[in-house]
């Protein structure tokens, strides 16, 4: 620009400052962002509510049985578990694959609930 003549528009404006480098670690060991990632999280810990239940309720004293449906109060908190860990295992893999969520929690999440789903799986199909 040369002396006494009129800035242009694009030499009036402040340059934009550079916008700050998040880092990848925040994302891997923050909390999810996703709405999928949020409910795997929520369901996990559903899971781990219902099988502390069904912990306390043997250690009342609740008797089992010859099957599984042998007795109701303990069966049911335990279908209640493994469907929710297995249904936030399957959020986990939406918020992970569909959503790219990075956290480390999300994958936690996926882990136990492929865990979970190869024990039921186990046991629905085991041979004597």
């Amino acid at each position: 620009m040369s002396i006494g003549a009129k800035p242009s528009l694009d030499e009036s404006r402040p340059t934009p400052s550079p916008k700050p480098h998040k880092s990848s670690w925040r994302g891997l060991f923050g909390f999810p962002r996703t709405k999928p990632g949020i409910w795997s999280i929520g369901l996990m810990l559903s899971f781990f509510v219902l099988f502390g239940i069904f912990l306390a309720l043997v250690a009342s004293g609740q008797p089992g049985g010859a099957t599984f449906f042998s007795n109701p109060l303990l069966s049911i908190p335990m279908l209640l578990a493994a469907g929710s860990a297995i249904i936030g295992g399957v959020m986990a893999a939406v918020a992970i694959f569909a959503r790219n969520e990075r956290s480390l929690l999300v994958f936690l999440v996926l882990l136990m609930g492929l865990f979970v789903l190869i024990f039921v799986l186990g046991e629905l199909f085991q041979t004597y």
